[in-house]
């Protein structure tokens, strides 16, 4: 069943935005029937993914080039970065199984973060947040990365703490589900003391990041009356209404911009005349780059994340990315990447295979 998390949050999420824009109406406008239908197809066209009974065999290899194609059409430094992360991550797998990969993760999450460190702390200056946040986006990804072949503590720690040095609500949520979705399957959802108590962590430093993004926003807008609890509830409205604008902008055929950019909630600010970016729901990307063809994706990224599910580790991953990147909306790293775990997922089941039966 771990292939259907992806339609069944998605579902979820916007039941949640849904229920937003009623109780926000007079700030956010209606709900407007077109793009709920467009929103309900698209959370179908996944679920239809996630069940279709193909095998890939060669196939494999069309989604690692459209992937590195993806990667292209972002630009070179998306491109060029990506090839060489893909190339040590198989390389790895395939001559070194034995070497231990979250420690080495570890490692570069926790240089990743000093050097965010040393170019501004946003939690004391909300100023650098759009400007000085790559470094804290590495080291939490790269925490991440490692959580989804192991639930280690320390990972964990280092990727929370970017999360809330760089107050991205985000980067919690995507650290914390890498760590929750491997902790529950390598307890077998069995539950003790120890791991009740590591999931309550888990749920504090989760508040701990929204109450601090929260706090950034009462600075930077002076004129913010909502409630922390209220600010909560009225994000998912505000960003299905961003989607519902999106939808109205690429409805019926599509402009076939969004996908491949650098800065995608940056460029659908600029669309709107805003200097800051503007997240979009994972339906509002489809719906503006290729119209009704979107719905075409929804079944291809469903279909993906059904593929990643067949191991732990990719699965894991995929899990975690699609939680966040429901909210956010979909843009080029998050569908390269998906594509790429499509390729490289049964060399990783063989991998994690090799790991186990030299285990003691």
């Amino acid at each position: 069943m771990r292939e259907q998390l992806l339609w069944i949050a998605t579902a979820g999420y916007l039941t949640v935005a849904l229920a937003s824009k009623l109780f926000y109406t007079q700030r956010l406008g209606p709900i407007k029937v077109l793009p709920l239908l467009y929103a309900l197809l698209f959370t179908a066209s996944i679920a239809v993914g996630t069940n279709v009974p193909w095998k890939l065999k060669k196939a494999r290899k069309a989604f690692l080039v459209a992937s590195v194609v993806i990667l292209f059409l972002i630009g070179p430094t998306y491109f060029l970065a990506g090839v060489l992360s893909y190339t040590l991550f198989i390389l790895y797998i395939r001559v070194h199984p034995k070497v231990n990969l979250p420690t080495i993760i570890l490692l570069l999450s926790v240089i990743s973060l000093m050097v965010a460190v040393y170019h501004g702390v946003p939690l004391l200056r909300p100023e650098l947040r759009h400007r000085e946040s790559v470094f804290y986006f590495v080291s939490a990804y790269m925490a991440v990365l490692g959580l989804s072949f192991s639930p280690n503590f320390w990972l964990f720690t280092v990727g929370m703490t970017s999360a809330i040095l760089a107050t991205y609500r985000s980067l919690g949520i995507v650290v914390a589900s890498a760590y929750t979705l491997r902790l529950l399957i390598e307890r077998n959802i069995r539950l003790e003391k120890r791991e009740v108590a590591i999931l309550a962590v888990i749920a504090l430093l989760i508040l701990a990041v929204f109450v601090v993004r929260y706090q950034a926003t009462v600075r930077n807008y002076e004129t913010w009356r909502l409630s922390f609890l209220g600010t909560l509830f009225y994000r998912p409205g505000t960003t299905y209404t961003i989607y519902e604008r999106l939808f109205n902008l690429g409805f019926p055929f599509g402009k076939a911009k969004l996908l491949f950019m650098s800065d995608p909630t940056g460029y659908v600010g600029r669309v709107f005349g805003k200097s800051v970016g503007y997240t979009y729901t994972i339906f509002g990307q489809p719906v503006y780059d290729f119209g009704v063809l979107g719905l075409l994706e929804g079944f291809l990224l469903g279909f993906a994340f059904k593929q990643a599910s067949k191991n732990i580790s990719t699965f894991v991953l995929a899990g975690s990315l699609s939680i966040v990147f429901i909210a956010l909306g979909i843009n080029g790293f998050y569908l390269a990447l998906m594509f790429f775990l499509v390729f490289v997922e049964r060399e990783v089941g063989k991998w994690e295979e090799i790991i186990q039966s030299c285990s003691p």
